[in-house]
């Protein structure tokens, strides 16, 4: 599975002249192995007649939303209906489902994968950008200043159950499984925050600088928390990366404050509008 990743996504930033941006590696996201492990019936593969895998397709639902996570086929098997065929098994996973809302985050510059993807019905509706880059000295010091978050979030007690809530309010669904993996998996940090009226969000912070997922039931609040996200991230690794909706004018503006550099460009498709994107940022196409 890996091997497909890699070799498909290589010649994927090679065609359209992005190979100096090729980060990825042969090894299995760990999210995909938590994922086998607990929603096996997201899991499709492709085989040639060697029985070797050309093809890996995986998906989730957190009702209402079924969500594609991972669509790749080997170069020298795609453009033979594997891709379709695959996605036509992954959507029966939805359709045994209780999923209002089909979704899929590609890269905006494959236009193979975003035909795909809207004749089965889910439509561009959001652009999203991978920023990364170094805060400036500015950015950061004037975070400094500002209040730090309520507390580190712990793994048991009602925890979990107040991420899904804050989920539930900006997304329209609790995303249990993901905090599950988030927190005890990888044991990434998240941060609670508090807002004028009960509000309350969230910023998970990871060890490798990485910022998201970050939602919050306001602009205000998620601004003061993603930006401290930012400068954490920053303190512990210098260099930062976040993915932002291009529409969340608020997420755009402190990435920009903050000297980011936008260094990839991705479609959010879905089959119908959801959730509040000027209040989010997310942790990555596969877990949105």
């Amino acid at each position: 599975m890996g091997e497909v990743y890699r070799r498909s996504s290589g010649e994927i930033f090679g065609r359209f002249g992005y190979a100096s941006q090729q980060d990825i590696s042969s090894t299995i996201n760990p999210f995909y192995e938590f994922t086998l492990r607990h929603e096996p019936e997201g899991f499709r593969v492709a085989v040639d007649e060697h029985d070797a895998v050309i093809g890996t397709a995986i998906s989730w639902v957190r009702a209402p939303l079924w969500f594609l996570s991972h669509l790749f086929i080997l170069p020298g098997h795609q453009d033979r209906g594997v891709g379709k065929n695959l996605l036509d098994q992954a959507l029966r996973y939805a359709a045994e489902r209780p999923c209002m809302t089909m979704s899929v985050i590609t890269f905006a510059f494959n236009p193979v994968s975003v035909a795909l993807y809207t004749k089965a019905g889910m439509y561009p509706r959001e652009p999203v950008y991978l920023f990364s880059g170094n805060p400036c000295a500015s950015f950061r010091k004037n975070v400094s200043e500002r209040a730090c978050p309520d507390q580190p979030v712990q793994a048991g007690g009602d925890s979990i159950d107040r991420l899904c809530r804050i989920d539930e309010n900006v997304l329209g669904m609790p995303r249990r499984l993901h905090h599950e993996y988030l927190l005890l998996e990888q044991r990434y940090p998240c941060y609670l925050f508090s807002g004028h009226g009960g509000e309350c969000g969230y910023a998970y912070v990871s060890h490798q600088g990485g910022v998201g997922p970050v939602a919050a039931p306001s602009p205000n609040l998620f601004e003061h928390a993603f930006s401290w996200a930012i400068f954490a991230a920053a303190r512990q690794r210098g260099r930062v990366s976040a993915m932002v909706p291009g529409s969340g004018k608020t997420g755009m503006r402190v990435a920009l404050e903050a000297g980011m550099k936008i260094r990839m460009s991705y479609s959010l498709l879905s089959s119908q509008p959801f959730g509040d994107w000027n209040t989010y940022a997310l942790h990555s196409p596969g877990l949105l």
